[in-house]
């Protein structure tokens, strides 16, 4: 029951990401079960976690929806962001090998070819990869573990910046910039570039909110 459980909450999740399920829908456990072609238990596991991931939100009257991010939220993950991302880069290039940094380069590469071919859901992929890698590599468990608190509310306020073609591309110049900033192992300008692009892409997609 555990992989279906898994597997479910990936699904349900997914369908999130890719804008399927948009804010403010009411997710029916009915329906979402027919959809996957699971029982109605697993569904109902999945939106408890859903809920727990603060992604979907139980409302009187109207039972389980998912979260309209306000501004105020998207501004508040966003900042945190910022500044644990801008944290980790600095503690994490020192660390790099080279090897590493041909990895970032790759995935800057997959992150470019995807966008070409406007597959915005690898595109997605592909920058989640490269965040979570710099992270990952600043060996600081404090940081990790903050930003994996934050980590689907992120995922979701990435999803939807990405479906707004300007943001992507923006975002794809910016990249290559911090990428130098890598490979010329400069942490305070790779620090000061990730942190410009995740204020951009908040201010950017706040722009398109309304509360």
């Amino acid at each position: 029951m555990g992989n279906l459980n898994d597997s479910t909450y990936e699904r349900i999740w997914g369908l999130v990401l890719e804008g399927e399920l948009l804010p403010g829908d009411r997710l029916d456990e009915r329906i979402l079960a027919a959809r996957l072609q699971v029982s109605r238990t697993p569904v109902r596991e999945a939106i408890n976690r859903l809920v727990q991931d603060r992604i979907v939100a139980r409302i009187p009257y109207k039972g389980n929806t998912i979260v309209a991010l306000s501004r105020k939220n998207i501004s508040d993950v966003y900042v945190t962001r910022q500044e644990l991302e801008g944290l980790a880069v600095k503690l994490a290039l020192p660390r790099m090998s080279d090897l590493d940094i041909q990895h970032c380069a790759e995935l800057v590469r997959q992150c470019d070819e995807a966008l070409e071919n406007g597959d915005l859901v690898a595109y997605g992929d592909f920058d989640r990869q490269l965040h979570e890698f710099i992270v990952t590599k600043s060996e600081n468990t404090a940081v990790e573990h903050m930003l994996s608190l934050l980590s689907r509310q992120i995922q979701m306020v990435r999803a939807i910046g990405n479906r707004q073609p300007h943001i992507a591309e923006d975002a794809a110049v910016n990249r290559h910039l911090f990428l130098e900033a890598l490979q010329t192992r400069n942490p305070e300008r790779a620090s000061e570039l990730l942190k410009k692009h995740i204020d951009d892409v908040r201010l950017s997609v706040i722009a398109n909110i309304t509360d």
